[in-house]
C-alpha cells in the first residue's frame, strides 16, 4: 500500500521552530536516488518503444527527464481510464471502512472544512456533526462500497503517475498516426537500459518503501477488474497500443506529473523519426539530436553507451517493381540482332 499522505506523517506542529525546521530537513529534504523498478512477468531485454512528439523528445535530450503524468491527465485523453472497479464482495466490512477512514483526503469537504456524503441530507445536521470515522460507520452495506470506490477513483487521480509505452516488436501505423504528429518519432529502450538510465529525487522519509514498476495493461470492457488493479485496465477499443506501463503509486505527484532524471545516452537505444516526414524534416531531426548528443555537448559520457543512432522508419517506403532490363532486349522488349 502506499504510505499515508504528508500531513499524517509529521510528528510536530507546523510552528517554524529551528526544531521543526531541522526535523524537517532531515526527514523531507529530497535526495537523489536510483529507483528499485519491479517488472514481473516482463523480459529485461525486450524492446520498448514510446511514440512522442518533437517537444517531448527534446525534453528528454536536452532537460534529460522524462515526465510521468498523473492519472488525472490520462483522463482527457481517455475518459475511462480507471473506470474498471475492485470488487468488494469479499471484504469485511471493517476492512472496507478502515480503508475509507485511511482515504479520508479523497472524500468531498463541505464548504466548512468538513467531509459530507449524500447521506447528510437524508439524516440531518446530527450526521454533519458526527467525527469523519463515526460518519464512515454509520453508512449503510450499499453505500459504504459505492463511498470506497469513490475515494478511492479520485486517489488514483492524483497520486498514480505513470508512462506509456508500446511492448509490441511489430511497427504500428496507428501509433505513428496517432502521437506522433506530422513530424514525431519513437523512441527504443528496454527495462535494463532504464534501470541503469533513472535516478529521482524522493524525500528521506520515502527511500525506502519508493519504488517503479513495470506492468502490462489489460484491455476489457468488464465493469469490473478482478484481482487486475483498476489502474493496468484499458477499454478493448485501445488494443491497438499493446501497452505497458512504468508507474509509480505514492502521494509524490505534483499537478504536472513527477519528473524522471535520466541520461538520454543510456536511456535511448535508437531513435526513429516518422515515416510520414519528408526528407528535409528527418535530416533536420537528426542533425539536431546529432548536434545535442555530441560528445562535446553532453554533460558526462556514460561507460559503454554511445548517443543512439537517428533512422527513419521504412513504413511507408515501398517501391514498385520494375521491368527487366535484359542485354537481349530493346526498350520496346524486342530482341535484338546479336552476332
Amino acid at each position: 500500500m502506499y504510505p499515508d499522505r504528508g500531513r499524517q506523517l509529521h510528528s510536530f506542529s507546523d510552528a517554524k521552530t529551528p526544531e521543526y525546521e531541522q526535523w524537517h530537513k532531515e526527514t523531507w529534504a529530497p535526495i537523489l536516488i536510483t529507483p528499485t523498478i519491479e517488472h514481473q512477468g516482463i523480459d529485461e531485454g525486450a524492446p520498448l518503444l514510446r511514440f512522442m512528439q518533437l517537444p517531448k523528445l527534446l525534453d528528454v535530450i536536452v532537460n534529460r527527464q522524462l515526465l510521468l503524468p498523473p492519472n488525472s491527465k490520462l483522463k482527457k485523453g481517455d475518459p475511462y481510464e480507471c473506470t474498471a472497479r475492485p470488487d468488494y464482495s469479499g471484504i469485511p466490512r471493517k476492512g472496507l471502512e478502515e480503508e475509507l477512514i485511511r482515504l479520508e483526503d479523497f472524500v468531498p469537504k463541505t464548504e466548512t472544512g468538513g467531509n459530507t456524503f449524500p447521506l447528510d441530507y437524508l439524516l440531518g445536521p446530527r450526521v454533519a456533526q458526527m467525527k469523519y470515522a463515526d460518519r464512515v460507520r454509520a453508512m449503510s452495506d450499499e453505500e459504504l462500497p459505492e463511498a470506497l470506490w469513490f475515494a478511492e477513483h479520485e486517489r488514483l487521480k492524483h497520486d498514480v503517475a505513470c508512462s506509456c509505452w508500446y511492448g509490441s516488436g511489430v511497427e504500428s501505423d496507428a501509433m505513428w498516426r496517432l502521437y506522433c504528429g506530422h513530424v514525431g518519432v519513437s523512441i527504443t529502450t528496454s527495462i535494463s537500459r532504464i534501470k541503469k538510465a533513472v535516478q529521482c529525487y524522493v524525500p528521506k522519509a520515502l527511500v525506502e518503501c519508493f519504488k517503479l514498476s513495470f506492468a502490462k495493461v489489460t484491455y476489457s470492457n468488464d465493469k469490473f477488474c478482478g484481482q487486475t488493479r483498476p489502474r493496468l485496465v484499458k477499454r478493448l477499443a485501445f488494443r491497438h497500443e499493446e501497452e505497458l506501463r512504468l508507474f509509480l503509486d505514492y502521494p509524490l505527484v505534483r499537478a504536472a506529473g513527477f519528473p524522471l532524471v535520466v541520461d538520454p545516452c543510456v536511456l535511448i537505444e535508437k531513435i526513429t523519426v516518422t515515416p510520414y516526414a519528408q526528407k528535409w524534416e528527418f535530416e533536420t531531426v537528426k542533425a539536431t539530436v546529432d548536434r545535442i548528443l555530441s560528445p562535446s555537448a553532453r554533460r558526462r559520457v556514460a561507460v559503454g553507451y554511445d548517443h543512439p543512432p537517428v533512422e527513419q522508419s521504412t513504413h511507408m517506403s515501398a517501391t514498385d517493381p520494375k521491368w527487366p532490363r535484359s542485354s537481349a532486349l530493346d526498350y520496346f522488349g524486342e530482341p535484338t540482332n546479336q552476332s
